[in-house]
């Protein structure tokens, strides 16, 4: 009574539920700049709009109840003086338990997001890689027979591009199926089922997207057929490097096949014994291509036009150079990754701080977004305080529908 006398606590007669109710002036604009503040680092840093959402919406929530003089049991009753539900002890337990309450609330919400998901993604990921070098080997010995051995005859070369078309368009579409299944088998190992289904992530992945840069690799084979004119020189080229290209296509199968298995079985510390010879025959391959190239031009003196026919033909070497450099290249790469466990929580824990102080990540849009975020924040503590009786529904809807603004032009 002596507060309410004093002018301390404030009568709210015009609110908007129709019932007066008291408001404690000096004690919500003490506890307004530390809300505001906080809601400006969590509106301001990169995070998922989802944990801006959540922590935005537990600030409003127990700011605005422990600023509000009534009995947050009954609006209309002010807090008794002494009453242990307003002890700090008693504050820190319910929000522990509320706390442990949104995390019992999010194991359920992944609960029920995995079940839709495929379960045992890490067999079909298995599954599905047993045939990845058979899909390349395919595709590899078709576009050389057909770039290199067989007879060019418009019906034959009209089916060859339509199988091949096919066979890409199977092969991108497990490539696509596998990266999808790898998003998936993290909670499978994140609970251990990666040990009974000897699944190892550290080789399957890097071999997925091994697959993925020769499918781009062997794309390129394939312009080199569709560009091609099939005139004097290619025939004269290719007759004279027939065996070095069947050389290099088969030593690269068997590196890839090589690679295949060491991936299946998790070896991680790869040794493997087709690499030097197939960097041998590349080496061949391209020097004799120069020796003979040399060698037509000075008998034959071709013609500019002549000369501008054979480089689809260059574009085949090269893009079978590119191929075979992935597959070398793909021991070095995954011996120089880091998998303890130690560090890479290091590192990611690093990238997360850095991205903190990171200007890309601050750019003008989202600085004016934050501010105009904020201010409606602003706006709605006041209405909640001044209207809705301490109600954190106002300043909540605020900061969920302007937390949707992230990441666009808005």
């Amino acid at each position: 009574e002596a507060a309410k006398a004093d002018g301390t606590l404030s009568l709210v007669q015009h609110a908007f539920s129709g019932t007066s109710y008291w408001i404690h002036p000096r004690d919500f604009y003490t506890k307004l700049p530390f809300i505001m503040l906080f809601s400006l680092v969590m509106l301001s840093l990169p995070m998922e709009n989802n944990t801006r959402r959540y922590v935005l919406n537990n600030n409003l929530y127990f700011s605005l109840t422990l600023a509000s003089p009534n009995d947050f049991t009954n609006p209309g009753v002010l807090k008794t003086p002494g009453d242990d539900n307003y002890n700090v002890p008693n504050i820190l337990r319910n929000l522990c338990v509320y706390s442990l309450l949104g995390v019992f609330g999010a194991m359920i919400a992944h609960v029920m997001i995995w079940i839709p998901y495929p379960i045992f993604a890490m067999r079909q990921l298995q599954t599905q890689t047993q045939t990845c070098a058979d899909s390349i080997h395919e595709l590899l010995n078709l576009i050389v027979d057909t770039y290199c051995f067989k007879n060019k005859d418009v019906e034959s070369m009209n089916l060859l591009r339509l199988k091949l078309q096919r066979k890409f368009d199977a092969a991108v579409a497990k490539h696509a199926a596998m990266l999808a299944l790898l998003n998936n088998v993290w909670w499978e190992q994140l609970v251990g089922l990666h040990i009974p289904l000897k699944f190892h992530m550290s080789t399957t992945k890097p071999y997925v997207e091994l697959f993925g840069s020769q499918i781009g690799n062997l794309r390129a084979l394939n312009q080199a057929i569709v560009l091609e004119k099939y005139q004097g020189l290619h025939e004269t080229l290719v007759k004279s490097l027939q065996k070095e290209i069947h050389a290099v296509q088969m030593h690269a199968s068997k590196l890839l096949d090589e690679i295949a298995t060491n991936a299946r079985h998790g070896v991680v510390e790869m040794d493997l014994k087709s690499a030097g010879k197939l960097e041998r025959h590349m080496e061949q391959l391209l020097s004799s291509f120069q020796r003979t190239q040399t060698q037509i031009y000075k008998r034959d003196n071709p013609t500019p036009a002549q000369v501008e026919g054979n480089i689809p033909f260059n574009l085949f070497l090269f893009s079978m150079q590119s191929y075979c450099t992935t597959l070398l290249e793909f021991q070095p790469t995954l011996r120089s990754r880091t998998r303890h466990t130690g560090v890479r929580m290091w590192k990611f824990v690093k990238a997360k701080l850095y991205s903190y102080v990171d200007k890309a990540n601050y750019p003008p849009t989202k600085i004016q977004v934050v501010v105009k975020s904020w201010l409606a924040i602003l706006v709605a503590c006041f209405v909640s305080v001044y209207t809705f009786a301490y109600s954190n529904t106002t300043a909540n809807a605020v900061a969920i529908v302007m937390s949707s603004h992230f990441g666009t032009s808005e």
